[in-house]
């Protein structure tokens, strides 16, 4: 085995028991504060662009999140957002902008219009938006990301600079 391929099954490894052990500790409702699961389980597949791993592992995420915390919570609004950026990367741009609804409509119940994850999605749906070529839809939605940044992060911050 080459040690790329050794490298590879050890990471899947690793995510699957990490998957096994949120799900348990989430079972014993365990009131340790664990990151959410996108942050150690998916990144790594993302950015090997292997974006069919990097799906399946966001879905069991949702799964154990819904379960848990029920569709109105912050992190399944983040699966749903992380779902619809490995979406867009794969250019299934109807389903990134499904997720990035989804994410946004969670995030403004639960976090309110004025969050920055809320801001958050409303980029992201933004940018979902333009790949599908809903140009005035996603103007729309960058510029109230933009106004909510502003507000929450002031406008000489890093994220509100890259988007003026």
């Amino acid at each position: 085995m080459s040690e790329k391929a050794a490298v590879d099954e050890a990471i899947l490894y690793f995510n699957q028991s990490s998957l096994i052990q949120l799900d348990i500790s989430y079972t014993k409702k365990s009131t340790k504060t664990l990151p959410h699961p996108t942050v150690f389980l998916v990144w790594p597949f993302f950015a090997k662009s292997d974006f069919s791993t990097a799906m399946y592992m966001l879905k069991k995420a949702l799964a154990i999140d819904e379960k848990v915390h029920g569709e109105d919570h912050p992190d399944t609004a983040m699966c749903y957002n992380n779902l619809g950026m490995v979406a867009q990367e794969i250019e299934d741009n109807s389903d990134a902008a499904n997720m990035h609804e989804k994410a946004l409509s969670i995030r403004e119940k639960v976090l309110g219009t004025n969050h920055p994850d809320t801001a958050q999605s409303y980029n992201n749906l933004g940018l979902a938006m333009h790949s599908k070529g809903d140009l005035k839809g996603s103007y729309k939605m960058l510029q109230k990301a933009l106004a909510v940044y502003k507000q929450v992060v002031g406008s000489s911050h890093t994220i509100t600079a890259t988007m003026q």
